[in-house]
């Protein structure tokens, strides 16, 4: 059953990245609205743009599924699975609630101490609006320490700046340990077909969802949301104090499903796989990893797929998994249609 609330998506994320006791609150409102079914398109080529089968047979045979490391999604789009600074400001991410929990914990006590920045801290708001000016009229006031009354605002904001560049540095290493399979709730779009299945000579295999048993499976399915990439520093340093594995984990999965909005049309769910204990996973070198998923209920041939390799398709589907269905998208006068099945 579908949640009909159209802001569903963002209430997910909304309480994925809240209180650890939100993550389950979160997980069950994704579970109510999985959407069903889910396409996957493919190419059927390789490198020398022959047919390649042995991945459509154990996708039909075994439900096996392919993830990806996220450096393969980069040659589409360079900020996939990254997070990414949306500001140059420390202003814009370091709290004050942030600064008052560090400024006894290195290294920040010994900055705040080195420019005797602590008097800051006695501002309403001391990295915001007001931020410049404090530190401003500390240099005229002459009260901060001698070594720093040289320190112009822009040296202060490199110099935080430069922590959270790393931190983010530090971040990205992490969603590089997460694999990642795409799907999408549309099976007629054009520029899909043109881009992950060979210009229409490819196929787009058809998962209906509800038919998935697979606890694991449904758990790692995740809708994209399409906005900007995402900032999860941001949120790091807005929010003060340790953060959990779990709390990691959140930050993880939103970073590898946020988008800019110019991806929309392709209405994106997302398979990811991601480290949950501390430990290095034993895929981390490989930049395929293949799962078992679930088998598709169709086989979707594109609009230009040539009649001997429609005859193929059809024989392999019928020879080892009869159940599946093979249909054929159409060129019409409306756009692309889907054929009755063909076996």
């Amino acid at each position: 059953m579908v949640n009909e609330e159209p802001d569903w998506k963002a209430e997910f994320f909304r309480l994925l990245l809240s209180k650890p006791n939100d993550a389950k609150r979160a997980f069950e409102l994704k579970q109510l609205n999985l959407h069903s079914p889910l396409y996957r398109y493919r190419s059927i080529k390789n490198e020398e743009n022959k047919p390649r089968f042995v991945w459509l047979t154990h996708s039909i045979t075994k439900g096996h599924l392919h993830c990806l490391h996220p450096k393969l999604l980069w040659s589409a789009d360079p900020f996939d699975t990254r997070s990414v600074l949306s500001s140059k400001r420390a202003s814009d991410y370091l709290s004050k609630e942030w600064l008052a929990h560090y400024s006894d914990q290195e290294p920040i006590k010994s900055f705040m101490e080195q420019f005797d920045l602590t008097r800051a801290l006695e501002t309403e708001d001391p990295l915001g609006a007001l931020w410049q000016s404090s530190v401003e009229e500390s240099i005229r006031q002459g009260y901060l320490s001698e070594p720093a009354q040289a320190l112009t605002f822009p040296d202060v904001n490199k110099l935080l700046m430069s922590q959270i560049e790393n931190t983010n540095d530090n971040f990205n290493k992490l969603l590089q340990m997460t694999r990642i399979a795409c799907f999408s709730e549309v099976k007629d779009s054009l520029a899909m077909w043109l881009h992950y299945a060979d210009k229409h000579e490819g196929v787009c295999l058809e998962y209906d969802v509800k038919q998935i048993d697979n606890p694991i499976a449904l758990f790692s399915l995740f809708p994209v949301n399409y906005s900007n990439p995402a900032d999860a520093v941001k949120i790091k340093y807005g929010r003060p104090g340790t953060f959990s594995r779990m709390e990691w984990i959140g930050y993880v999965l939103y970073s590898c499903t946020q988008k800019y909005d110019c991806w929309a049309y392709e209405k994106e769910w997302r398979f990811v796989m991601t480290p949950w204990s501390n430990a290095k996973p034993a895929y981390l070198n490989e930049n395929v990893v293949t799962i078992t998923f679930h088998k598709p209920s169709k086989i979707i041939l594109g609009a230009l797929m040539s009649d001997d390799q429609q005859e193929n398709i059809i024989k392999l589907a019928n020879a080892i998994s009869p159940e599946i269905i093979v249909t054929k998208m159409r060129i019409t006068p409306y756009g692309l249609e889907e054929s009755g099945a063909l076996n």
